[in-house]
C-alpha cells in the first residue's frame, strides 16, 4: 500500500459540526446558574463555619487561661499619708497621744469595719478579763450580762 500525500488546501471545506439554535446566547447564563448551583449544594454551613468555632472556642479558652493565671497586683495609694509611716509608728504615736481603742473606734465608720472583717468572726474580747470588760461597761454606762 502506497501511501498519498493529502493535499489541505485542495480538500473541501465543509462545516461537519452543528450547533443548535441561540446556543452562544444562552451560554453563559446557563454555566453561572451551574456554578451557583454546585457551590450551593456542595457548601454547608458547618463545614464552612467549623473552622471559625474552632478559633473562637480557642481564643475563649486561651482569654480565660490568661485571666484565671494573672497575678493579682495589690492597688496602692501612692498620695495616702498613712502609707509612709509603718503600723508599728502608727500605734507607737496613738499610745504616745493617749488614744484609746475607744476613740478610734467611735471616730470609724461602721462599714468600714464590717468590710474589713470579711465577714469573719472575730473575738474582740480575746485577752481581756472579765473584770477589764466590766470596768469597760461600767464606764460607758452598758448594762450586758457576762456568760
Amino acid at each position: 500500500m502506497k501511501k498519498e500525500k493529502i493535499d489541505i488546501d485542495k480538500l473541501e471545506k465543509v462545516n461537519i459540526f452543528k450547533v443548535p439554535e441561540k446556543y452562544f446566547e444562552d451560554l453563559t447564563l446557563r454555566i453561572q446558574t451551574k456554578v451557583i448551583q454546585e457551590k450551593a449544594s456542595s457548601t454547608y454551613w458547618y463545614k464552612t463555619s467549623k473552622a471559625y468555632w474552632t478559633l473562637c472556642t480557642s481564643m475563649f479558652v486561651l482569654i480565660i487561661g490568661f485571666i484565671w493565671r494573672w497575678p493579682i497586683q495589690e492597688v496602692k495609694i501612692e498620695n495616702d499619708p498613712l502609707t509612709q509611716f509603718t503600723t508599728e509608728e502608727i500605734i507607737d504615736y496613738l499610745a504616745y497621744e493617749n488614744v484609746s481603742l475607744f476613740e478610734i473606734v467611735d471616730n470609724m465608720d461602721i462599714n468600714v469595719i464590717i468590710s474589713e472583717l470579711d465577714n469573719d468572726y472575730v473575738d474582740i474580747t480575746d485577752g481581756i478579763t472579765d473584770d477589764e470588760l466590766e470596768g469597760l461597761y461600767s464606764e460607758y454606762d452598758l448594762e450586758v450580762e457576762l456568760l
